[in-house]
């Protein structure tokens, strides 16, 4: 037995199959939206990706580039320093060659003096001429030395300069 009239019945079912219907399009329009978000995302997601790894290839180029000049740098100061300590090495032997020499004269100078008429005169010409081989000797020392860290210090300096012109220009 039924309670209801067959009209409402049929009204009903008109009704729940219109609600499920509109539900179903909602479902879809909505599915289909959220479809095209997450596209968007993924579209979004890939161009960063791509501007990240263009950002990254292009930063590690600079680095590679970077550490290229610096290792020109080095390998120029370094040939700097290789001609620095070959000038030492020469003014060393001249500075050899200058006190053999004097020394050779200290010697030849007393002998001359040895003739002299007093042994006063000969000591303090000896003494003289001594004193003025040790000094000049001592002189030509100093001079290497300060010439060798100046020519170190030099070349420091232009690697230095050099390290920074190519961290601050672009090639």
């Amino acid at each position: 037995m039924n309670l209801l009239p067959g009209w409402v019945v049929r009204l009903t079912v008109i009704v729940t199959l219109v609600a499920a219907v509109c539900a179903g399009a909602a479902w879809f329009v909505h599915s289909q939206r959220e479809m095209g978000r997450e596209q968007g995302r993924a579209e979004i997601r890939a161009e960063w990706t791509a501007a990240k790894l263009a950002e990254s290839e292009s930063n590690a180029k600079e680095t590679k580039r970077r550490v290229e000049r610096q290792e020109e740098n080095q390998r120029a100061q370094n040939e700097e320093l290789a001609a620095a300590r070959r000038d030492a090495d020469r003014a060393r032997v001249a500075v050899n060659r200058v006190r053999s020499d004097h020394e050779t004269a200290a010697r030849q100078w007393r002998r001359a003096l040895a003739d002299s008429p007093t042994r006063a005169d000969l000591e303090a010409a000896a003494t003289a001429i001594g004193v003025c081989t040790e000094l000049l000797g001592r002189a030509r020392e100093r001079d290497r030395i300060v010439s060798t860290y100046s020519t170190a210090a030099r070349a420091a300096g232009l690697k230095c300069e050099r390290d920074y012109e190519s961290l601050r220009t672009e090639p």
